[in-house]
């Protein structure tokens, strides 16, 4: 095995608390919507496996999505729960400009916007108020560029929070 230097952000334990936060209030058909599907993903298999953890199956096939990275697919995937009446609870978004573009969809269709949780601090995310898992990319870019220049073969992790914002809080 050979030792490579990294820098990464850890996810169980945030994903693991909006996991369970969202199913002490109620909520049940969680749409999900992410960038790859398991297959191909370890964030994709990681998200699958704390919704398991917590609500003890799988997410609802019809419900989960992926090939999801922008606002215009965010606004494509609500649509598509729109024209099919899937109706989830609320949604859990891989970013928040891709919940933006949820939002704005329901807005357009004049339909009540389900509560949204996006990913990332967005600015996007503070507009909408809704809660978002920052995963400290930035800081995470600068750790694993030190470690480039210096050389070094070391890990180091950098923890995800959890931001509680509007129907979250």
């Amino acid at each position: 095995m050979i030792d490579l230097a990294a820098a990464f952000a850890t996810r169980t334990q945030t994903y693991l608390a909006a996991f369970r936060r969202i199913q002490s209030l109620g909520y049940r058909r969680i749409g999900i919507l992410l960038s790859r599907n398991d297959d191909v993903s370890a964030t994709s298999q990681h998200t699958s496996a704390c919704f398991q953890t917590v609500f003890g199956s799988s997410p609802i096939p019809e419900l989960l999505q992926t090939n999801v990275t922008t606002y215009q697919d965010g606004y494509r995937v609500a649509g598509d729960y729109l024209s099919r009446n899937l109706q989830p609870e609320m949604i859990f978004t891989n970013g928040d400009d891709v919940a933006a573009g949820v939002a704005q969809r329901y807005q357009e269709a004049k339909q009540p916007v389900p509560p949204l949780m996006g990913q990332e601090n967005q600015l996007s995310s503070r507009l909408l108020n809704i809660p978002t898992i920052d995963h400290h990319f930035e800081r995470v870019g600068r750790l694993a560029f030190g470690l480039a220049e210096s050389q070094q073969v070391q890990r180091i992790a950098v923890d995800s929070q959890l931001i509680s914002r509007g129907w979250f809080e």
